[in-house]
């Protein structure tokens, strides 16, 4: 764990020590549609939030990388209940950009490793903390697309949807249970110079 928040650190501190007006910053937010899969896994998606900051560093007009921190809430619900699972996610993405003007379409693939900041189980009007049931760290792979929209010299507005699959049992009981999230976000970035 600690090897690879290193190794998104040492990305990001090369990124912006390397690069001129190629990196920029900026803020997104959005919802998630999460769920699990596993063995034995029958619930429906809830909604929830994701919020946060990145930076991205663009090796050339076509292909960048970025790196995100972000606040994000996941689990599940059944007809009775609603698990709320929250995380610090850390993604880092490999973004590969289409076109030249000032509308841009995207691809995006990469990993993210997120750690468990609270958990709660509502059932009815009753609120428990289930933090204890629930493993400290989750990890996986993020794949998505969107949209780049140009409104000044140096600032993007950005749509884009991406789905995320848990590769970490999230769960310290029996059996294996993954997060699976499908997120819509909006963000604006600004380049340095």
């Amino acid at each position: 764990m600690k090897k690879i928040i290193l190794l998104l650190s040492l990305s990001l501190c090369t990124a912006w020590c390397y690069a001129q007006s190629t990196v920029s910053v900026g803020l997104k937010g959005g919802l998630n549609f999460s769920n699990f899969a596993g063995d034995n896994v029958n619930t429906d998606s809830r909604t929830g939030i994701n919020f946060g900051a990145f930076g991205t560093y663009s090796i050339k007009e076509t292909f960048g990388i970025t790196a995100e921190i972000n606040y994000a809430q996941k689990g599940a619900k059944t007809a009775n209940s609603k698990l709320n699972i929250n995380y610090l996610e850390i993604p880092l993405h490999f973004s590969f950009f289409f076109g030249k003007g000032d509308l841009r379409p995207k691809l995006m693939v990469g990993p993210y490793m997120g750690f468990l900041m609270n958990s709660d189980l509502e059932i009815g009007n009753t609120k428990v903390n289930a933090k204890t049931l629930y493993n400290d760290t989750d990890f996986g792979a993020n794949v998505g697309g969107g949209l780049h929209y140009r409104v000044g010299d140096g600032q993007w507005l950005y749509l884009d949807a991406r789905y995320g699959f848990g590769l970490a049992d999230v769960t310290k009981a029996s059996g294996n249970v993954f997060n699976r999230v499908f997120s819509i976000n909006i963000g604006f970035s600004v380049a340095l110079n």
